[in-house]
């Protein structure tokens, strides 16, 4: 008897998240015990053909359904091989396609893409083994959240329903056969994927000018960025950097960077940053190094980062410093132990980049560098947290409230007529979940101007989906509560007052 040629199987693991998931999560479903790396969308490989549900079965060429969504696998797991032949699974789909995995059958919890490829994996192609099962724990662990069943409309927008008209591409349809080749699999009037898959979470609209001038006094009052500016300890820096090491030119080309730090206005040119620069990045490096020598350096680089460029040299010298203290930040990210950066020295790392987002040259450079600006947010998100030290968390969100500020300014927290922007979101979240149980009255106001900001662009701008993400969400409460708070609760009048023009924004 013949032996049946065997067909090789794989499971292709997507993130629908676009890898927000990881950052965002433990913030909407109610702390890091609830996270969830992914939002998994699976599918199989075999016959060379991917086969997926989502408004139905769906069968396509692996490039389409990639091309179609922006997605790549973040996962390939070899399942093993079938010597079940295309024509039986084409007719096993078929049958489910009518049946269970029927359109109207789809349920993002109980009866989605992972269950399907399970299914498929084990019964349609007689495998041994399917999805993994961390993934098909996902919904439960989802359910058993705080927030899960407040947020499920998130995830339903994320839904995977076909990668559109193709030219390969068929549908297992309700009448037992695959549907005609080059058929729509999307929904009409669906919308392309954007990058930001919580873009599909709210009702979104373009945002509107305001045909009549909201009064909103103290987010007005704030019209510049928040800066770290004072040099009254430039000369104690330099004495104790050269004290510690810094002896010759190194001192020479200290003394010069002082001279031109001690005046503000001034650009600063590539023969003052040339050497004193490359010893203070030096000086970040912890090995070797008192934690003091850090802390020093960084005082002094916060105030180079205040200083336009005087010439291409200075603007090359400028970008490295912005560049090497977002990665410190990255990689101190997680925890400040003896032998790295201590809370002092990381507050002040954040007060340097804080002071570059907050000028035309530092917010370009971020501007140009997507990934980095990015991740700073994330990083700078993570250290607001009430459980982090006040200074740490007060620096970190006066880097936040200035790159809200330069988005006001330039609208990019406005994304177009139909986005919401990923940092829109990182941000809004960030700000004011948990905003209640922030114990220190300037973190607390200097996050509400943060979503101030994101929700008025400009001076009479309003920011309209940002505004309806955060009744979604159900953030308005939390800012009425800081509206309506009694004084004597520690709450300042500042923090009611900027939480009264937010209230009225959101009305």
């Amino acid at each position: 008897m013949e032996k049946m040629a065997a067909s090789e199987v794989k499971l292709l693991v997507y993130d629908l998240s676009h890898g927000m998931a990881r950052s965002l999560s433990a913030q909407f479903l109610g702390g890091p015990e609830h996270a969830i790396d992914i939002i998994p969308h699976t599918s199989l490989l075999v016959y060379g053909k991917e086969y997926y549900f989502g408004g139905g079965i769906q069968c396509c060429e692996p490039h389409e359904f990639r091309a179609s969504r922006q997605l790549s696998p973040i996962e390939v797991i070899a399942l093993g091989s079938t010597t079940t032949p295309r024509a039986q699974f084409d007719d096993w789909c078929a049958s489910a396609g009518a049946s269970d995995f029927a359109p109207h059958m789809y349920d993002l919890l109980s009866n989605n893409c992972n269950n399907f490829s399970h299914t498929a994996a084990t019964r349609g192609l007689s495998l041994s083994r399917g999805v993994p099962q961390w993934i098909m724990n996902v919904p439960s662990k989802f359910l058993a959240s705080p927030m899960g069943m407040m947020i499920r409309p998130i995830l339903e927008g994320m839904q995977v329903s076909g990668p559109g008209a193709t030219a390969g591409g068929h549908t297992f349809d309700a009448r037992g056969a695959p549907g005609p080749v080059g058929r729509s699999m999307q929904p009409p009037n669906a919308a392309p994927a954007a990058n930001n898959p919580w873009a599909g979470a709210v009702a979104l609209t373009p945002t509107v000018v305001l045909t009549k001038k909201v009064e909103t006094p103290f987010l007005d009052g704030h019209s510049k960025p928040l800066l770290s500016s004072d040099t009254s300890t430039i000369n104690i820096c330099v004495s104790k950097l050269t004290s510690s090491g810094g002896h010759g030119e190194v001192k020479e080309a200290l003394e010069k960077l002082a001279g031109v730090l001690q005046q503000p206005d001034v650009t600063i040119a590539h023969d003052a940053l040339d050497h004193s620069s490359r010893y203070l990045l030096e000086c970040l490096d912890s090995t070797g190094k008192e934690t003091t020598c850090i802390t020093f350096s960084l005082m002094l680089l916060r105030l180079v980062l205040l200083h336009a460029p005087a010439d291409d040299g200075a603007r090359v010298i400028l970008a490295k410093i912005n560049g090497t203290l977002g990665s410190v930040l990255l990689e101190e990210k997680h925890e400040c132990s003896a032998n790295r950066m201590s809370h002092a020295a990381r507050a002040m790392a954040w007060c340097a980049v804080s002071n570059a987002a907050g000028t035309a040259a530092g917010l370009a450079f971020l501007r140009e560098d997507a990934a980095l600006e990015s991740a700073l947010v994330d990083a700078a998100v993570f250290d607001s947290s009430p459980d982090k030290k006040i200074g740490v968390r007060q620096s970190a969100l006066a880097f936040l409230y200035n790159v809200a500020h330069g988005m006001s300014l330039s609208s990019k927290s406005v994304g177009g007529e139909d986005e919401i922007t990923d940092m829109t979101v990182s941000l809004l979240c960030g700000m004011l979940d948990g905003i209640i149980d922030e114990n220190d009255d300037t973190a607390r106001f200097r996050k509400l101007l943060v979503v101030g900001k994101i929700l008025k662009v400009g001076t009479n701008t309003l920011n309209e989906s940002a505004k309806q993400l955060v009744k979604d969400l159900e953030f308005v409460d939390a800012i009425v509560s800081l509206r309506d708070t009694d004084p004597s609760s520690g709450i300042g009048h500042k923090v009611k007052d900027l939480a009264e023009d937010i209230c009225t924004l959101l009305c």
